[in-house]
């Protein structure tokens, strides 16, 4: 242990561990000792450069083009109502035109007390949402999906109106930390 332990003299809290290790398990030194100096001599092994530590490397893009899936996108029908706004859409992938499935698409009212609850959707297969009861206001709308950068927009529902917006999602295709 002493000898692992001066691999590293720089290393104090290194020799502190090994130390408590040392103390802690007294009884069952063999099995312990070569566990207990692989720790050491791992933590005390020369950080690798940037360019070569994953956790520090730029992110890798995709850049290459995307195919059609040939997701079909749908609008889905709604009806006016005399009280109330209503809004209704598709979230389609932008570089494709494919319908994005089970994105959510929220709306937080602007206008009103800040502990007012978002009202959310997610997309059907064909990438279709609806909100048939929102009064008339201000809201801040969000689409959001794994894989895909967020969007936000600000939209105005006039009651007796339907709103129909059509909303494209970006591929995010970067990997990396």
């Amino acid at each position: 242990m002493e000898r692992a332990a001066s691999i590293c003299a720089r290393c104090d809290l290194t020799k502190a561990l090994g130390r408590l290790i040392d103390v802690a398990f007294m009884r069952s030194r063999s099995g312990l000792i070569a566990g207990a100096t692989l720790f050491i001599v791992l933590s005390c092994t020369r950080k690798p450069e940037p360019s070569l530590d994953p956790m520090l490397a730029a992110p890798v893009c995709d850049t290459t083009p995307m195919k059609p899936f040939g997701r079909v996108v749908a609008i889905p029908e709604m009806h006016r109502r005399a009280d109330f706004g209503v809004l209704t859409g598709a979230v389609l992938q932008d570089e494709t035109g494919d319908a994005i499935e089970g994105a959510v698409v929220d709306l937080t009212v602007i206008d009103r007390a800040p502990d007012a609850p978002p009202v959310w959707r997610y997309t059907n297969s064909k990438g279709g949402f609806s909100f048939d009861s929102l009064k008339p206001a201000t809201y801040r709308l969000r689409v959001r999906r794994i894989g895909e950068v967020a969007g936000a927009d600000t939209i105005r529902p006039s009651a007796g109106r339907v709103d129909t917006l059509s909303l494209r999602m970006r591929a995010y295709r970067c990997y990396g930390y």
